[in-house]
């Protein structure tokens, strides 16, 4: 048991060791890389410190299966003992000090408030969206509120449904309400609201400031498409009239919940204006390739230089 706990141990040091220089990377990325750029690579940008705890954490599985699998030739019995072996053959144990017991306590107490502050904020969501549908009439995929405020919005991961209130419908005409029925279509075809929990799940390995830049890109980025899909079937300019008009009517969109209004909407209606409408461009196959060759590159160069890490954790779990 004790071998798997310092296992463990080494796994999450290794995993944090490469998690701080991707995060550097990423602050650094805000700073200098254009947001057109950072707006086509959300997903990679969003899956770079997930990318980089995974390689040495496979990198030092793979050692420690493959030395007794003969994958890997077993050379601990040539070094002593004087650091931790990723093999659990040779395995010492570690000499765990106040330092590291304090350490991984910290660790875990971040990971745990991180933790405990997403699930709070997708409760009081989840609260907030049943409370729609018990208040709405319909049962399909739209839903009509009776109430005096106005907005519109998709909401809901596994059956995502459109809400609109009769204070937004009966102050807007049959065109405008098309459009906004479009604009929301959208995000529902999309399956926007579970892309945006997933995307909300992949933030929370990163630094707060890059998570909120991050998710702005995001929700930016999302209600551009759905702007878009609306614009190829009334027009660029009666989509920007629409959302001028929602904007001086509706208030706050409810919590976790895509909104006509929502990103920053003077951006998106001098999109519409000046820009030809069409799917933003994402991440091209060739992006895709390179950080999967990256990954597997950095997970064979661990395993073929696994004694230069071995000594490294061996310092600084004090073996």
């Amino acid at each position: 048991m004790t071998v798997w706990l310092d296992f463990l141990y080494l796994l999450a040091l290794g995993a944090l060791l490469a998690w701080l220089p991707a995060s550097g990377l990423l602050w650094l990325a805000g700073r200098w890389l254009s947001r057109d750029f950072r707006s086509r690579h959300l997903w990679l940008l969003s899956l770079t410190p997930w990318l980089a705890m995974a390689t040495p954490v496979t990198a030092m599985c793979i050692t420690a299966a493959g030395k007794p699998l003969g994958w890997i030739t077993d050379h601990c019995i040539h070094h002593g003992t004087h650091h931790p072996h990723l093999c659990f053959e040779h395995w010492p144990a570690l000499d765990w000090q106040w330092i590291h017991l304090f350490g991984a306590a910290a660790l875990a107490s971040l990971s745990a408030k991180v933790l405990a502050g997403f699930l709070q904020s997708e409760h009081r969501a989840a609260r907030d969206i049943a409370a729609l549908r018990a208040l709405s009439r319909g049962r399909g995929r739209l839903r009509r509120l009776d109430t005096p405020e106005a907005f519109a919005c998709t909401a809901g991961y596994r059956y995502p449904t459109l809400f609109m209130s009769r204070g937004l419908t009966d102050r807007l005409d049959y065109r405008e309400r098309r459009i906004v029925l479009a604009h929301e279509v959208a995000h529902l075809r999309q399956r926007d609201p579970l892309r945006h929990l997933l995307f909300n799940v992949l933030l929370l390995a990163h630094w707060p400031c890059s998570a909120r830049a991050l998710g702005a890109l995001w929700r930016q980025r999302v209600e551009e498409q759905a702007d878009d899909r609306a614009a190829l079937r009334f027009g660029p300019d009666a989509v920007a009239a629409t959302l001028i008009k929602v904007a001086r009517l509706s208030g706050p969109a409810p919590a976790g919940s895509l909104s006509a209004n929502g990103g920053h909407l003077l951006t998106r209606i001098h999109r519409l204006l000046h820009a030809r409408p069409g799917t933003p461009a994402g991440a091209t196959p060739v992006t895709s390739i390179l950080t999967s060759a990256t990954f597997l590159a950095g997970v064979t160069a661990i395993v073929v230089a696994h004694h230069s890490l071995e000594t490294l954790l061996g310092f600084l779990v004090g073996v």
